[in-house]
This record gives structure tokens, C-alpha cells and sequence, in this order.
């Protein structure tokens, strides 16, 4: 649509649009700009950042990243399925600021998959596929490169995949780990790891040890919780008790920090 409208209302030395994938973005990265606004991986913001630098163009990469969703014994767990779902699953999970992972206080694990799977229900139905809510995945690729996050052993919801109809069902993991392929990195797609702790202060840990993620989303009506979070870990802007909304708030910065942009 851009590539259509664009040249009706714009002079080509005005504004272009050119369409293609690396060799094309290579052959544009050789310009010498002076200014470069990238939205896209990590991997490839670190290409273009490198040939930036050639011509000292700066650059803002607006990234992504595993972004982590904390649930403690606390939170009010319909609220937090209900806003994880949504937060995870919009757009097939193709966007940047979508919670990617959960770690979940083990007293309630088992409760709050309980009212995910529910929710991801009542949001697209119990046939997803023929669900005019749930959004097809951008490419044949891309549906076979999610496809292949999910690991059979650990679905307890969903876990079917048509990657030539660019279709996959809205899955949960659980329990998963640290190790699974999901989690080594960003999932662009509806595949959801939940993961039980015991000790918040280990999982603090483990999300600091990863790459900074661009959002992070707490739920808790702990404030000593909610606090001791914001100031452990390190991420671009996120929410208590809700997820993805802040990058609506006029008023408040928008970005990553490191990895994420």
C-alpha cells in the first residue's frame, strides 16, 4: 500500500520507497545519510548501526527482545491472563513491546495457566484458525522459523502450525526453562513460555543475565515487589498490571536500552 500511494502524493526526491530484503538493504546501507531510523532485529540493527558508523550517520534502532512478564502469588490472575494474552497474541505476536515469556510465582502457576488457556479462548474461540481475530503471520518463513520454537513435550495450549497458510495457533509452553529453544531468542510469533519460580531474587538474576529487553510487565499488588523489579532490571518502558499500553502515553519516552535499541 505504501509502495502504491506514496508516488501519488510525494515526488520521488522526496520521499521513496523501495521494497526488497538484504541485497537491497545492503545497496541502501552504502548511502551516505544523514540520518538513519531502523525498526526491525537486533541482528540486524547491529548491520546497520556498522554501516552507519562508515559514514558517522546517526542512527536510532528501534529493536526488541525477550521482554519478560512477572506474575507474584499477589496479582489479581484474571487481570494478568486476560492482559498477557491480549499483550502476547495481538497481531500473532508480531510486535516488539510483546510480553514473550512469563515467570509465574509456583503457588499460583497452575492456576494462572489455568486462566490463560481460558482467556486465549474466549479471545479465538476454540477453533482458532477460523478465528477472524487471530492475524496470519507475515511470511511462510517467519511461520517456520516459530513453528520451530515449539517444543511438544511443554504445550499445554494450542501447538498446531500450517506454515504454508502462515497459520499458528496461539501456544503456551509450560513448564518451560531457560534452556528451550524459545527462550535462547525473541519469538516473533504466538508461542508463550511460562515459567514457575520460587525466588524472585533468582529470577531478577536470570532476566538481568540476558540481553536488556525493550519492555517489561509486572504484575503484583505487592509495592515492594513492584519496586524492588523496576530498580533490579533493566528495560526500555513497561507496565504494572498491565502490558504493551505504554508506548500510547504521549507524554513518556519510547526505547531500549543495549540490545533492544
Amino acid at each position: 500500500m505504501l509502495e502504491k500511494l506514496v508516488p501519488q502524493y510525494f515526488e520521488r526526491e522526496a520521499v521513496t520507497v523501495v521494497t526488497g530484503g538484504h541485497e537491497e538493504i545492503s545497496e541502501l546501507l552504502e548511502l551516505p545519510f544523514d540520518f538513519i531510523f531502523f525498526t526491525g532485529s537486533s541482528n540486524v540493527g547491529k548491520v546497520v548501526m556498522r554501516a552507519a558508523a562508515e559514514h558517522l550517520t546517526p542512527v536510532i534502532l528501534e529493536l526488541g527482545g525477550q521482554n519478560p512478564a512477572i506474575v507474584d502469588a499477589t496479582a489479581d490472575l484474571d487481570l494478568a491472563a486476560e492482559r498477557i494474552a491480549w499483550g502476547h497474541i495481538a497481531m500473532s505476536g508480531q510486535w516488539c513491546i510483546a510480553p514473550r515469556y512469563v515467570c509465574v510465582e509456583r503457588s499460583v502457576a497452575d492456576e494462572f495457566i489455568a486462566r490463560l488457556k481460558l482467556a486465549i479462548r474466549r479471545m479465538y474461540t476454540g477453533n482458532p484458525k477460523a478465528s477472524p481475530e487471530l492475524a496470519r503471520m507475515i511470511s511462510v518463513e517467519a511461520a517456520e522459523k516459530v513453528a520451530e520454537a515449539i517444543v511438544e513435550d511443554t504445550v499445554v495450549h494450542g501447538g498446531s502450525a500450517d506454515p504454508e497458510k502462515r497459520f499458528i495457533e496461539p501456544t503456551v509452553l509450560y513448564p518451560a526453562d531457560w534452556s528451550d529453544p524459545a527462550m535462547q531468542e525473541e519469538v516473533f510469533g504466538p508461542v508463550l513460555s511460562v515459567l514457575p519460580y520460587d525466588d524472585l531474587e533468582d529470577v531478577i538474576a536470570s532476566i538481568v543475565s540476558k540481553p536488556k529487553p525493550l519492555a517489561c510487565y509486572i504484575f503484583s499488588e505487592n509495592s515492594d515487589v513492584i519496586d524492588t523489579i523496576i530498580d533490579s532490571v533493566p528495560f526500555g518502558g513497561g507496565c504494572v498490571n498491565q502490558t504493551n499500553l505504554h508506548c500510547w502515553v504521549d507524554n513518556l519516552p519510547f526505547g531500549g536500552v543495549g540490545n533492544s535499541g
